[in-house]
């Protein structure tokens, strides 16, 4: 296929949907990932496309100047997965746990899915993680302090760091815009990396929950190696090369049954 008609296909898809994932258009476009991430490119260069988090828009929806209603539509991305990974990965919080859970359309599902009644602390930066554990009567909830960013529904910076700091949670649960064996966890943005440098140290117990699309593939902002992350919390579409990949290299991964 000539490069003006990946091109066409690729204005033609997106003409038929408010939103693709990248990896979806690979499959429709039987090409590389380096050809497809080329296409894109001349696109956003001619104005033709919006690309955003894990996906592209045409350029004329008119979500494209309406940022939360872009991250709405990722909430309803492939929820069935999620919710499922929400299930599995709140097992892993226990009574009494003191846990940071970052902002994200995943994690998220994480604390929908907790018990009502478990008594526990959650941090976060995350908007959508506060209004979720509202009903939560024994569930303490702190929220990082900083600049609110309502489009994506967390705080975008933080305020005081060294009270962060001095918060002792043993845990922290994360999404990713990327995670592969060979570059570890990585985000759309290089804001996102360095703002989760001051969350996860050494002693904390890191657990990535991603579905299978993010799985095998590299974001722009690389985060930290495989080899920090103790648990990864996907679906059962992931491939199981990865994951017998991340066991032989002692990391636990569990797989949520959807």
């Amino acid at each position: 296929m000539f490069p003006y008609e990946r091109h066409e296909k690729i204005l033609s898809i997106l003409s038929q949907n408010d939103f693709v994932s990248v990896l979806d258009l690979r499959k429709e476009l039987a090409c590389s990932m380096a050809t497809l991430q080329r296409d894109l490119t001349h696109l956003e260069t001619e104005k033709r496309i919006f690309r955003t988090h894990g996906g592209v828009t045409a350029v004329d929806n008119p979500l494209v100047n309406n940022r939360r209603a872009l991250y709405k539509m990722r909430q309803k991305m492939r929820l069935a997965e999620k919710k499922a990974i929400g299930r599995a990965a709140q097992r892993l919080i226990e009574a009494g746990d003191i846990v940071f859970i970052t902002h994200g359309t995943t994690t998220s599902e994480i604390a929908a899915q907790l018990a009502k009644n478990i008594p526990l602390t959650v941090v976060t930066d995350g908007l959508d993680i506060v209004a979720r554990l509202q009903d939560h009567p024994k569930a303490r909830v702190i929220l990082t302090g900083g600049q609110v960013n309502y489009d994506m529904h967390y705080v975008a910076s933080v305020a005081d760091e060294q009270f962060l700091r001095s918060l002792n949670y043993t845990k922290v649960f994360m999404g990713a815009g990327g995670l592969s064996v060979e570059n570890g966890v990585s985000f759309y943005e290089m804001p996102y990396a360095e703002y989760f440098k001051m969350i996860v140290r050494p002693e904390h117990h890191l657990i990535v929950a991603v579905d299978h699309t993010k799985v095998g593939r590299n974001a722009l902002a690389r985060f930290v190696d495989m080899s920090r992350v103790n648990t990864v919390v996907t679906d059962k579409k992931t491939d199981r090369s990865f994951i017998t990949t991340c066991r032989k290299q002692g990391v636990n991964v569990v797989v949520a049954e959807t």
